[in-house]
């Protein structure tokens, strides 16, 4: 058992290995917007 409020209980908690698919289609979507000059980070 992990401990609350520890780093390790933190580090479970943002699911390091499906991190990169969660990340991946927003990062491909801002890319392909950016390279059609539609994105804008106001």
């Amino acid at each position: 058992m992990v401990k609350q409020n520890s780093w390790k209980a933190w580090l479970l908690a943002s699911r390091p290995k499906t991190l990169t698919a969660a990340c991946m289609p927003v990062a491909s979507a801002s890319a392909l917007a950016w390279s059609d000059g539609k994105f804008k980070a106001d």
